[in-house]
């Protein structure tokens, strides 16, 4: 249960810093950038570790994790860029 909170946390952490990088800080940009990656970091551990995430953490599961989150943090920002203009 450990490693699925790492997991989340460290995707959020990467989401919201992607946020503070942004020109455009807002809290509702801040909140998606951080469900994103909290998404993404999971996503990613799941494939890095071949479906289970209860595996000991090892390189592959953060690297999973670190890859997924940015992923889907760049998509939703690709996505709400295509939506504004």
């Amino acid at each position: 249960m450990t490693n699925l909170q790492l997991i989340l946390l460290v995707g959020a952490l990467l989401g919201w810093a992607m946020t503070a990088v942004d020109r455009h800080f807002t809290p509702v940009v801040a909140v998606r950038n951080s469900v994103a990656g909290a998404v993404g970091g999971f996503i990613g551990a799941l494939m890095a570790q071949g479906g289970t995430v209860y595996a000991p953490l090892n390189w592959a599961i953060w690297g999973g994790t670190l890859a997924g989150a940015l992923i889907c943090v760049g998509l939703a920002g690709f996505i709400r860029l295509s939506r504004t203009s």
